[in-house]
């Protein structure tokens, strides 16, 4: 039996050192080259992008101040049209008109002394002239004229 207790012998595997090898790579890693007309191409790319938006927020900026004066110039035009409205309301009123016709032109208000009424006893009638109308006498006179030059 002496076999028997060799088959659980732990010994055979204590102390031991584990074995590194070293394996070799027989394909050379291609080295990476950094591509500096890539970088610099990219960077510049990059620079172009920022400078529109930066460009394109100027101008947006720059549309917004004008809008906003505009909207003031609006504001102002109409609030000027407002008072335009009034002040011409004020100097064409019915009271303003009739002291003005009296003082600045001496006119004054209709008495019923000034009233005077006129009476017609004659009907009213339409009397139509013989004369005939000028496209007619061009008519007639240019056919005149023509007869006359053809001796007729």
């Amino acid at each position: 039996m002496k076999n028997a207790g060799q088959a659980y012998d732990l010994s055979l595997f204590e102390n031991r050192e584990p074995k590194m090898r070293v394996i070799k790579n027989e394909k050379p890693q291609p080295k990476k080259k950094g591509a500096p007309a890539g970088k610099v191409l990219l960077a510049a790319i990059a620079i172009c992008v920022t400078g529109l938006m930066i460009y394109s927020r100027v101008v947006l900026t720059e549309l917004g101040d004008q809008l906003s004066t505009a909207k003031d110039d609006l504001a102002t035009l109409t609030s000027t049209t407002k008072q335009l409205d009034m002040q011409l309301e004020t100097r064409m009123s019915l009271k303003n008109v009739e002291q003005y016709a009296s003082t600045q032109l001496g006119l004054v208000r209709v008495d019923s002394k000034q009233v005077e009424y006129v009476d017609l006893e004659q009907q009213n009638k339409i009397e139509v002239s013989e004369e005939k109308s000028p496209v007619a006498s061009f008519f007639g006179g240019l056919a005149a004229k023509i007869k006359e030059y053809l001796g007729l």
